[in-house]
């Protein structure tokens, strides 16, 4: 910005309104002074100055509007430091009860990579709403504390359960989701089952969640609640083939084998139609592991032992669950039913056109589909738990005061090092005067800074933090 203005005499106006401030005239200062940014609005060192002496004489409005002014500039021009220090003015001098200048300073300790310095910003502006009743702005600053610390799990699962309270589903759900994530990857599976349930409360069609919450309970040993949650999974996906893998092996805890082998049958038909054939012949062998007489598991793997099948060639279930072999060319010697091989193969005429099969595996697609969703309704009927959503209303075992989640965010273990010395302690009557003093050498205001560390040192002579002050400002000269 400008260090000079037209029209006026910058250096004659700047002495007037030191001599006023000799005498103690800090009205008539701020007059000599504002001359200059009548001239010139953008000089902004002028400005810091004028914005520090309406403070002095309680002129907050005006003050704080210079101030903020002077912090944008420094923001824009990619100064943080110099911004920081003017809000740190601001919020010390003018406004140590506005969660909005706490905003402004946490975004700036954020963006320094001070984050032990954000999180307490963040947590100065969480409380200050809070007292101030702003509930919705109160979330958003937790929310924002939480990204500084993803992996704190009771605290996000606090601000979850916060969310619910509110009615706020949709910002419930996310945080339960983020929780229910870090618990299934650090294999927390009894917390995972507590953070799943409440998920699936507010919203019972997640997919995911429902999936992962039936194998949790498979492993518990709990299959009945396992089956229930994966019939809401195959209503959403019926060919997704980790929750038909799922359901037959709940099936087999069950004890029902033959329903096993029905999914396993399903399973069978989904991995050949997408040309998975080792993933379809396992499923085969899995079959007669449960069922060793299953025809159609061994006449496919049968076909399969004897080289590649084309897909024209591969193995398809007819309504009874039989296996229908459709082959071109010589038939491959199959064993009947009763171990005899079948006659030579006989001569074959081409056929005068080709046979429509898709509307044929349409209709078996879905009278497979209808008979596993059908084994699954049976048998949660037959168990007498019929409610597919069996989640009450979530008890908030947690704490939810907000006071408590501030401190469980305000924990600064892992954080890391602000940054900042720690000078030693001085007397309560001068810390004001030092926290001046550091923001006059932050904007390089050098002449204030000269005025105000001589009247500390007259005050306070040895001290050993005005010695550090007093190199700094020789060294800047």
């Amino acid at each position: 910005m400008s260090s000079s203005s037209k029209g006026i005499n910058k250096g004659k106006i700047i002495e007037a309104a030191t001599k006023a401030l000799q005498k103690g005239n800090v009205s008539k200062a701020i007059k000599e002074y504002e001359k200059i940014l009548k001239a010139d609005p953008q000089d902004i060192r002028t400005m810091l100055k004028v914005s520090d002496l309406y403070a002095r004489i309680g002129d907050v409005a005006q003050a704080r509007e210079l101030f903020e002014k002077v912090a944008d500039f420094y923001k824009e021009q990619g100064f943080l430091l110099k911004a920081l220090a003017v809000y740190k003015q601001i919020e010390s001098r003018l406004a140590e009860d506005d969660p909005v200048v706490f905003m402004q300073l946490a975004e700036l300790y954020e963006q320094l990579g001070l984050l032990n310095d954000a999180m307490q910003s963040y947590k100065s502006a969480a409380v200050l709403y809070k007292k101030q009743g702003k509930t919705k702005d109160w979330l958003d600053t937790v929310e924002k504390l939480l990204e500084l610390e993803p992996d704190n799990v009771r605290a996000r699962l606090r601000l979850a359960e916060l969310f619910s309270d509110k009615g706020m589903v949709r910002e419930a759900v996310k945080h339960y989701r983020k929780v229910a994530e870090v618990l299934k990857k650090a294999g927390a599976r009894d917390d995972f089952v507590k953070v799943a349930q409440r998920l699936l409360y507010h919203q019972p069609d997640e997919f995911e969640t429902n999936k992962d919450l039936a194998e949790a309970y498979l492993e518990q040993g709990d299959a009945l609640k396992a089956l229930i949650r994966l019939r809401a999974c195959y209503k959403s996906k019926p060919q997704d083939s980790e929750v038909l893998d799922l359901i037959a092996r709940t099936f087999e805890f069950l004890k029902q084998p033959h329903k096993a082998v029905a999914v396993l049958k399903e399973l069978a038909r989904v991995y050949a139609k997408f040309g998975l054939l080792r993933e379809r012949d396992e499923v085969f062998s899995r079959i007669l592991s449960l069922d060793p007489g299953d025809t159609s598991a061994k006449r496919a793997l049968r076909v399969a032992s004897l080289g590649e099948v084309s897909r024209e060639q591969e193995v398809s279930f007819d309504q009874s669950g039989e296996a229908i072999e459709e082959f071109e060319g010589e038939d491959l010697p199959l064993e009947d039913e009763e171990g005899q091989l079948p006659p030579p193969p006989t001569e074959v005429s081409e056929p005068s056109a080709p046979v429509e099969t898709a509307p044929q595996e349409e209709e078996e697609e879905e009278e497979e589909s209808h008979t596993v969703l059908q084994s699954m309704d049976d048998f949660i009927k037959e168990s007498g738990a019929e409610n597919e959503n069996e989640f009450e209303e979530p008890e908030h075992t947690l704490v939810q005061n907000m006071d408590d989640l501030i401190k469980e965010l305000a924990k600064q273990e892992n954080m890391e090092d602000t940054g900042f010395e720690q000078i030693e302690v001085v007397p309560s009557q001068l810390q004001g005067d030092i926290k001046e003093l550091e923001f006059y050498i932050d904007t390089e205001m050098w002449d204030e800074a000269k005025i105000l560390l001589a009247e500390l040192e007259e005050k306070a002579p040895g001290l050993e933090a005005l010695k550090r002050f007093r190199s700094m400002i020789d060294e800047a000269q």
